[in-house]
């Protein structure tokens, strides 16, 4: 029960925006399920630990190891939400690494592909949009941004009955950057009439 709770506590920590200073509680609950025949768990904790190095001790090594810990239960899971939140993350933060060995970049791309597999399969429309940001960040990384494109427009779909504005800034930014002046300046026009966004614009 105590390594459930610091599981749920941790991962309501993460959702909530909560700042924590260490990884110490989501380690109670690995220590627990690391010999116990719990992948889903198991696999969620070391996402858990990978969400809390990244986001909050910007520890990003010492995430994508936990990350990695926590692929390594995906074969025995069958809570398909956190193999692709455990996907997608790596995928990020592979991607944020200063210098890529060639581990690194085929780990990422291994990522990406598999997302691409099963992202349309999850019931959650939330993560199938950060899916989908991600990859296209990804392929704007390697420079191939008619992909990333095609992405973030599926991601802005996706994302809800309102203008997706953050994304949508996102995809003008791709647009002015490959020379689509026309598309830019429209998606600029309208977000320009968005408060929150307006600012960042100018």
């Amino acid at each position: 029960e105590q390594a459930d709770y610091a599981l749920l506590l941790s991962l309501a920590q993460y959702r909530c925006y909560i700042p924590v200073s260490s990884d110490s509680l989501i380690n109670l609950a690995i220590e627990y399920y690391k010999d116990k025949n719990d992948a889903d768990k198991k696999g969620a904790a070391f996402y858990v630990k990978g969400c809390i190095l990244e986001e909050y001790c910007k520890d990003i090594p010492n995430a994508l190891l936990a990350y990695k810990e926590a692929e390594t239960c995906i074969p025995d899971m069958d809570d398909k939400q956190y193999v692709a939140r455990i996907y997608s993350s790596l995928g990020y933060v592979n991607k944020r690494q200063l210098y890529y060995t060639l581990h690194q970049a085929d780990s990422a791309n291994r990522c990406i592909n598999t997302l691409i597999d099963i992202a349309d399969s999850l019931n959650d429309l939330d993560l199938q949009v950060k899916i989908y940001n991600n990859i296209a960040n990804r392929k704007i990384f390697e420079k191939n941004y008619a992909e990333a494109e095609k992405y973030l427009i599926h991601a802005i779909r996706l994302s809800s009955p309102h203008f997706p504005d953050k994304l949508s800034l996102g995809l003008a930014n791709l647009y002015a950057y490959t020379g689509q002046k026309e598309k830019a300046d429209s998606l600029f026009t309208h977000l320009l009439s968005c408060p929150g966004l307006a600012s960042a614009i100018q």
